[in-house]
């Protein structure tokens, strides 16, 4: 099966695993080639909405994985599952996300969690960090005009600076071409919206400072 390169990389993020809950799985491409890999021996596939379920059940049949992939209609980790060592949460924004995890009833016996957050990365760092995980990957990846960050996050506890939360500790190590590129864009952004006129002296002391920060990583 021909993936995009951002489900390409949620799946070489995935720890080889008993059981793997993906919510949020949409059409399911991700739950049944986690299986087609042996990524996974059982998956958990989980919806919120009746749509995206019915739409996943079928994918899911058609694949002729149903004994391998459960769908669930549900809002998320509610289950108290301790078998669940391995989540996936993917396509949402942060704040759905974070959502989530506030819910879950078994945080405590997962290992590990791979989240694709489309919105306030640093948000997403934080809270993840704040409840008992460490940063163990980072990607980026650009697709379709829009540069996503996908995270691997490892029980343990590790010491970041407002830095590290704000850009990401391995993507600052590693400096990606696609991360420079990144913040080069942002860069061109900010000094785009400087020479708009109008801009009050708060909004234009941030913009000096985002620059600031940029140019010291």
């Amino acid at each position: 099966m021909v993936l995009s390169i951002r489900l390409e990389t949620i799946l070489s993020f995935i720890t080889p695993c008993d059981l793997l809950v993906d919510v949020g799985a949409d059409h399911g491409l991700v739950s049944i080639e986690a299986i087609n890999r042996g990524l996974a021996k059982h998956v958990l596939a989980i919806e919120n909405k009746k749509g995206p379920f019915l739409r996943l059940k079928e994918a899911i049949i058609k694949s002729k994985k149903s004994s391998d992939i459960e769908a669930i209609l549900d809002d998320g980790l509610i289950s108290n599952d301790t078998r669940i060592k391995s989540c996936l949460i993917a396509g949402m924004g942060t704040k759905n996300a974070i959502s989530i995890l506030k819910k879950a009833k078994n945080i405590d016996s997962i290992h590990t969690l791979i989240i694709d957050s489309h919105t306030n990365i640093e948000q997403l760092r934080r809270f993840v960090t704040s409840i008992g995980f460490k940063i163990a990957k980072e990607k980026i990846v650009f697709e379709d005009n829009i540069y996503y960050e996908i995270i691997l996050f490892e029980k343990g506890e590790e010491n970041y600076s407002d830095l590290d939360y704000i850009y990401g500790p391995l993507n600052i190590k590693k400096k990606d071409p696609l991360f420079v590129k990144m913040l080069e864009n942002r860069i061109k952004e900010i000094e785009s919206i400087l020479s708009k006129p109008h801009l009050s002296s708060t909004r234009i002391a941030s913009l000096k400072a985002e620059l600031e920060r940029i140019n010291h990583l």
